[in-house]
């Protein structure tokens, strides 16, 4: 019987997917525990799925299966995760205690790496269409056609939500609607909103690459084409395809024409 569980511990680190594992309760609730500890140490906290779960469970499985049998295979083709994901890579080596403490497995740098790079994976497919962007307000003399333009124009490149246009004498009206920053494109304006200390950032009409990447470095997010499978068809469920025609346009429409 060992015999056979060594020919099968020796088998799966030769697989591009794992084959079909068993079954274990407890490493799935462990596994379970794990997942939730540390994606909710995150900075932005994504849905845990199946998927997820699953791909920790069989690499928890196989991972300890081996350890059992003294087998460890160290990848030298990528080195110092830790230093590309340091925060991330000690989030998990924090919770590696739960293996230890149930299978007297301990998560070396092999692993933590492979781990950190898993996790990462997960966060980068969660950045999805659904979540908060910036609202933005335009405080501007210039007229809405212009504006029309900048607007297309900024979201080849930031993720945005576009709440009013408004011009200096309605600044009034700041006080009653919900929003994250300014925009404005002259210094006069630039300087009238600066002095009441309000979140105004200058930009030039016709975008550069300097303006990209500070609002980027200010917090907004990449344009994006992902979106949750699971969310848009509970959405769209029911409806018709006049309404779902509608439902996409208003609620995607950076996306939909």
């Amino acid at each position: 019987m060992e015999n056979k569980l060594y020919n099968v511990a020796l088998s799966m680190q030769n697989f591009s997917k794992n084959p079909t594992l068993p079954f274990d309760a407890r490493l799935w609730q462990i596994t379970e525990r794990f997942a939730e500890d540390v994606v909710n140490g995150l900075a932005h906290p994504f849905s845990i799925s199946e998927d997820f779960l699953t791909e920790l469970y069989e690499y928890f499985y196989r991972e300890i299966t081996l350890d059992y049998f003294h087998c460890t295979f160290v990848d030298k083709t990528v080195e110092n995760t830790a230093g590309k994901f340091p925060v991330l890579y000690e989030q998990i080596r924090r919770y590696g205690i739960y293996f230890q403490a149930a299978y007297n497995f301990s998560l070396l740098d092999e692993h933590l790496s492979t781990l950190t790079l898993m996790v990462e994976k997960h966060i980068i497919k969660n950045r999805t269409a659904d979540r908060r962007r910036k609202r933005i307000i335009i405080m501007t003399s210039i007229n809405f056609e212009r504006i029309s333009f900048f607007l297309e124009q900024l979201r080849e490149y930031i993720a945005f939500q576009w709440v009013e246009t408004l011009n200096l004498n309605e600044i009034h009206r700041l006080n009653d609607l919900s929003y994250d920053c300014i925009f404005c494109f002259s210094t006069r304006i630039f300087n009238i909103l600066n002095s009441r200390e309000l979140p105004v950032i200058r930009v030039n009409f016709f975008l550069e690459n300097k303006d990209i990447d500070r609002l980027l470095k200010l917090g907004f997010s990449t344009q994006t084409h992902r979106f949750n499978a699971n969310s848009l068809a509970l959405d769209l469920a029911g409806k018709t395809e006049a309404e779902m025609v509608s439902y996409l346009k208003n609620r995607f429409g950076d996306y939909f024409v």
